[in-house]
């Protein structure tokens, strides 16, 4: 699919959307930082986060009927603590990325667990400088350590165990081993191999362990969850807002079910321990995989049944990238999962999830909703955003831009360049009936010389003035 074409199927999906739903004044939840005390030159008196969440419910008051968004301080309830004037919130634990504890031995950490039966280790030797008839490798069960098993001894097998050998193209061997025929607990693994001139080319000491002694755990070995600050300065109070009878709707509707859209401003922090404090990546690259998740993300998921549809309890084995010698196969709880696709979210448009959009007739969709929420209890979620910038002043812009986008729905503010090439549609750009059926009438294409206008790429813009520029040229707000 060409450039222009994927530009053009993304559109489509922000202009339904964008056409389809709007989210009422009364349906925000506005929460801010009550322990800010910043008062930038500039800016109105008193501290910051209150005045940007201020500015954006007065900026989206409705004037004919007086609905407005809801707004929610946040305290640090940790005496003596300001957990939420940093840009990251600290926790006291930190010890559970794996998300699983031994059922007899306390580890310290339970990120790096490869399993008993794949034990592999990897030599990549692209200089030709590693002597494999120096290869030693050795187990010693953890229950009986006095009882060493060698396997390999100068290179070759000691035939005690069947060990797997593989050579590639790309001057790597591997090695293989079941070490489970030895130890049902838990054993170290003693690698050693030498270069020719004699010194040590590789020398590695790891334990395995066994799958079946693991259980998922939702605090790691310390009994502390990671995520124990973020629950009761952020989470616990948004809740607690939202599930008050004392706030609910005249017709006894909780908020937490009325409330669509929460809107984080200036002030809170960024940077929140994911859920139970397990990381998660998208690649099997453990360098990629993090337990910290956006603020947005935290809130977003609050009653979202994340045990469920990750399936927490279930243990197997991750496959991660070779590290150090070791292409480890480690003991995780389903969450180390990303959280992805139509099974876990259903409300976005399942072509999001086509790497192709297919050529179909465009699916219906509902826009997103309280009934259409209320059919997915185990995938409750909020739209959450951010109000944000370096000053006050910065995150208030973001409001005033943002209400005028939704007003013109033009990529840029008022303005364009005379060198830009005004074309016609093409008929052949796929989704294009769609487009023209929303008054969508001209494209702009940069070229080589003007860079800065989005060379190869092509920009589709609402149809303002049918008389060139096209573009206002100047600000309407």
């Amino acid at each position: 699919m060409q450039l222009s074409d994927k530009l053009t199927f993304l559109i489509i999906i922000f202009i339904f959307y964008h056409f389809a739903f709007a989210i009422q004044p009364d349906e925000v939840l506005v929460l801010y930082n009550a322990d800010w005390q910043e008062d930038l030159p500039g800016t109105n008196p008193g501290q910051d986060s209150l005045e940007v969440a201020q500015y954006y419910v007065s900026r989206h008051t409705d004037p004919k009927t007086g609905k407005k968004p809801y707004l929610l301080g946040l305290h640090c309830v940790h005496w003596g603590q300001k957990h939420l004037n940093s840009s990251i919130l600290e926790e006291k634990s930190n010890d559970n990325r794996g998300g699983v504890i031994h059922k007899k031995r306390k580890l310290k950490d339970n990120w790096f667990l490869p399993d008993l039966r794949r034990v592999i280790f990897e030599i990549k030797d692209p200089k030709n400088e590693v002597d494999l008839d120096t290869l030693r490798i050795e187990i010693i069960p953890l229950e009986k350590e006095a009882e060493k098993i060698t396997i390999i001894e100068n290179g070759f097998p000691t035939g005690i165990i069947k060990v797997y050998f593989e050579e590639s193209s790309d001057d790597t061997c591997r090695i293989g081993f079941d070490a489970s025929l030895f130890s049902l607990e838990a054993a170290r693994v003693r690698f050693q191999v030498k270069r020719k001139d004699g010194k040590i080319f590789k020398k590695i000491e790891q334990n395995y362990y066994n799958l079946r002694d693991f259980i998922a755990s939702k605090t790691g070995p310390d009994g502390i969850r990671d995520d124990k600050n973020y629950l009761e300065d952020i989470e616990k109070q948004v809740k607690a807002f939202l599930e008050n009878p004392k706030n609910a709707l005249p017709d006894g509707t909780l908020l937490k079910d009325h409330i669509l859209c929460i809107v984080v401003c200036y002030g809170l922090p960024k940077v929140v321990k994911s859920t139970y404090g397990i990381a998660r990546g998208i690649t099997t690259n453990l360098a990629n995989h993090g337990f910290w998740s956006s603020l947005e993300q935290r809130l977003a998921l609050m009653y979202y049944n994340v045990d469920k549809i990750m399936e927490f309890e279930k243990l197997g084995i991750f496959r991660a990238d070779p590290i150090n010698g070791i292409i480890p196969y480690l003991i995780r709880t389903g969450m180390v999962r990303p959280m992805y696709g139509p099974m876990v979210n259903p409300y976005l448009h399942p072509m999001a999830f086509k790497k192709k959009p297919q050529k179909i007739n465009w699916p219906k969709m509902p826009y997103f909703n309280q009934a259409w929420r209320a059919k997915h209890p185990d995938k409750f979620l909020y739209i959450v955003t951010r109000i944000d910038g370096i000053t006050p002043q910065q995150a208030k812009n973001q409001i005033d831009n943002a209400i005028y986008a939704s007003h013109f729905l033009t990529p840029a503010i008022g303005t364009t360049q005379k060198q830009i090439k005004k074309v016609s549609i093409s008929n052949g750009l796929y989704g294009i009936k769609w487009l023209k059926a929303l008054g969508f009438k001209h494209v702009y294409q940069g070229n080589k010389r003007f860079r800065n206008t989005g060379y190869g790429k092509v920009i589709i813009f609402n149809l303002l003035d049918p008389t060139p520029p096209f573009f206002n040229l100047e600000p309407i707000y």
